[in-house]
């Protein structure tokens, strides 16, 4: 949400940062997802990242353009993220990396266990918050990422707008879709509250 409370319209920057074996098999979810959001004429961008040094730019792209939403898809765990160069992001050296730059968004992790509570708890330490962080407890694979985050966005975009009503239908709506465990936690100027409130 916007600071005056307005919904805000849903524009993607999507950025994929897979293993060398993803590539060569051409199992690419922000490729088939960024496809998904053009039929839904929702404006998106779509950068293959290779490095922590793209994936600052990344995020200052993001913030400069005005996007409602930064989506990283990539390996992850509870701890850190991989990234296609054999580098590891922590974290808290995310959160460090974006500063300000997700303030005001939803930031979308579709990685592996992306949805713990490690990334909420550094990206609190921060003066600014991205509104929601959304993503998954467990494991789900390349078909059931690319089916969830499908039906997650085809909902924002039949929305007015990015808001707490809508983002539990569509956080509802992608876990019907492939039996998983999708949250969300919403910032709420003091710490982020996850939706829904246990694993399903």
């Amino acid at each position: 949400m916007t600071p005056n409370n307005t919904p805000r319209a849903l524009s993607v920057f999507l950025v994929e940062s897979m293993n060398p074996s993803d590539i060569y098999k051409g199992m690419l979810e922000g490729e088939a997802i960024v496809q998904v959001l053009k039929l839904l004429r929702v404006a998106a961008v779509y950068k293959t990242v290779i490095d922590k040094k793209r994936l600052v730019k990344a995020l200052s792209e993001t913030s400069k353009g005005g996007f409602s939403v930064f989506h990283l898809s990539c390996h992850a765990n509870t701890d850190d993220f991989g990234l296609a160069s054999g580098d590891t992001v922590t974290w808290t050296e995310l959160a460090s990396l974006a500063q300000d730059k997700l303030r005001n968004t939803v930031l979308c992790l579709s990685a592996c266990e992306a949805g713990n509570i490690a990334i909420a708890n550094a990206l609190k330490r921060q003066k600014c918050h991205p509104c929601y962080i959304v993503g998954p407890e467990g494991k789900p694979d390349y078909a059931q990422a690319c089916v969830a985050w499908s039906v997650f966005y085809h909902c924002l975009a039949a929305g007015r707008g990015i808001e707490q009503t809508q983002m539990r239908r569509a956080l509802d709506r992608m876990n019907d879709a492939v039996d998983s465990d999708f949250l969300y936690r919403r910032w709420t100027r003091k710490m982020y509250r996850r939706y829904p409130r246990k694993k399903r």
